[in-house]
């Protein structure tokens, strides 16, 4: 049986792993359309991995204000309204991760 700690890691992995397809599939800044490595909005999929994992909601606010904390007031995620549909999918991942806690 995997240690407390493996599962852990285990499992903050893989919620990274799937908030950074949803922020790279939605590429709010245009940035890998652009030819940005594949990596490019890796530490903004760690600070909202890091709010999933403490079982904090993501509103659209919430993911609007921590974009704002890495880029510029005017960027694309506001100029295009992508709060909304980062948040919801970022919601349907902690609620996801939820449910698997009690399975």
């Amino acid at each position: 049986m995997a240690s407390m700690n493996e599962q852990e890691r285990h499992r903050e992995e893989g919620c990274f792993a799937q908030v950074r397809d949803v922020i790279c599939h939605l590429d709010p800044e245009d940035l890998l359309a652009a030819g940005a490595p594949a990596d490019e909005y890796d530490r903004e999929a760690e600070i909202f991995t890091l709010r999933i994992i403490a079982s904090e909601e993501i509103t659209p606010e919430i993911a609007r204000s921590l974009w704002l904390e890495r880029f510029y007031p005017d960027c694309l995620l506001v100029r295009k309204n992508l709060e909304v549909p980062l948040a919801r999918a970022l919601q349907e991942i902690c609620i996801s991760l939820a449910d698997t806690d009690f399975q």
